[in-house]
């Protein structure tokens, strides 16, 4: 299991990445989007950002920087 500050790399077993760009996922505008390859799937957001979005399962996990 994975800690606090550890990269991740690729989803461990039994999860399932999504990232913001999938279109399931609400993101309230206007916000600043930063294109980078160092990224995961090469974008990052910045601002105060709203997001909607329905889940189903157990567990949940966000990934961000603070």
């Amino acid at each position: 299991m994975a800690t606090v500050g550890q990269k991740l790399i690729a989803p461990e077993p039994g999860w399932m990445r999504v990232d913001s760009t999938d279109t399931r996922i609400e993101i309230a505008r206007p916000i600043r989007t930063e294109r980078n390859s160092t990224h995961y799937a090469g974008s990052l957001y910045y601002g105060n950002i709203t997001t909607r979005f329905k889940f189903k399962g157990t567990k949940l996990r966000l990934i961000g920087l603070v």
